[in-house]
């Protein structure tokens, strides 16, 4: 019977990519801002079969497979997702797929486009519009609407978290760093006594605990985490320019430093309202140049960062 309905329907035997659905999985959760380590997708074609991810997004899928790069393939499949089922995302979920899929601005301009003002009394989209703020370094603002929010909803994890990372970056740290411990210990995770979870268990998305681009970073540190354990994080904070920054850095400090140098120009060119990303990209390839006695090197990047600088003023500013 199996072999004739899959006949009539028209439906063929397909190896399954197991490791693409996977990753198909964890970026369908995200794209819907749904934390859930279990998530599974449900695809159906019009017969009503199962599909796999690779057979119901064929194009994204071997699009997928000419990059190794995770948020390349995520945006690969964002795009296609949003064929689907763009328009049955909340206002907050919308800015949260461009937030994570590092268009910022464009979550602002949408919700320029369709917000109004009931929109800001919820705790979720106030959440969201402040952890974009945060992205584009625009610190005091973002701070105005994450503590609106958790005036909301002081409950709201999300909530204490964005307003955790904004606190930590203007210099409250030790009430920021008061939120991320409430977190941990409230987390079900500690509810239900488990042990032995990691680093990364504690700050990736789907396991809903402290997903923080500042906490992460911070735990990173404190234990000097090797580079494994920074390239295991990425991933999930590749949007956030503060963490890439903080990553490359650590590779800086670490006899990595074309690497890292690399990195924070890559950041550089692509969060430039990131101030202290641009300013360490500048001195970094300048310091590169004078080791290396030669003033060309790098020479396209070193102009665009310094027109960048001197367009927003930070020239000879700390």
């Amino acid at each position: 019977m199996e072999f004739l309905k899959s006949f009539f329907s028209g439906k063929t035997q397909t190896d399954e990519d197991k490791a693409f659905t996977d990753f198909f999985n964890d970026s369908f959760a995200r794209y819907f801002s749904l934390a859930d380590p279990d998530f599974r997708a449900e695809l159906d074609n019009k017969f009503g079969d199962p599909m796999l991810p690779q057979e119901y997004f064929p194009s994204a899928y071997e699009e997928c497979l000419k990059t190794t790069e995770v948020w390349e393939k995520r945006s690969i499949l964002f795009a296609a997702l949003d064929q689907h089922y763009l328009l049955m995302l909340t206002k907050w979920q919308a800015m949260e797929r461009f937030l994570i899929d590092r268009f910022p601005e464009k979550a602002l301009a949408y919700v320029k486009e369709f917000g109004n003002e009931q929109d800001f009394e919820d705790v979720d989209f106030l959440t969201s519009f402040a952890r974009c703020l945060f992205v584009l370094s625009r610190y005091s603002e973002g701070l105005k609407y994450a503590r609106k929010a958790v005036s909301l909803d002081p409950e709201s994890n999300r909530a204490q978290l964005a307003l955790a990372d904004l606190l930590h970056l203007t210099g409250e740290r030790d009430k920021a760093h008061e939120v991320f411990k409430k977190a941990v210990a409230s987390s079900s995770l500690a509810r239900s006594g488990t042990t032995g979870y990691g680093l990364y268990d504690l700050v990736c998305f789907k396991n809903d605990i402290v997903h923080s681009s500042v906490y992460a970073v911070g735990l990173l540190k404190s234990s000097e985490a090797p580079e494994t354990e920074w390239a295991r994080v990425e991933p999930e904070f590749y949007f956030c320019p503060y963490f890439k920054s903080q990553h490359a850095f650590y590779l800086i400090q670490n006899k990595q430093s074309l690497k890292g140098m690399n990195k924070l120009v890559a950041l550089a060119k692509e969060f430039p309202t990131y101030k202290e990303g641009v300013v360490n990209a500048y001195s970094v390839i300048k310091q590169y140049q004078h080791q290396m006695g030669k003033d060309d090197l790098m020479k396209g990047d070193e102009e665009f960062l310094l027109k960048v600088l001197n367009k927003n003023g930070w020239v000879g500013k700390p």
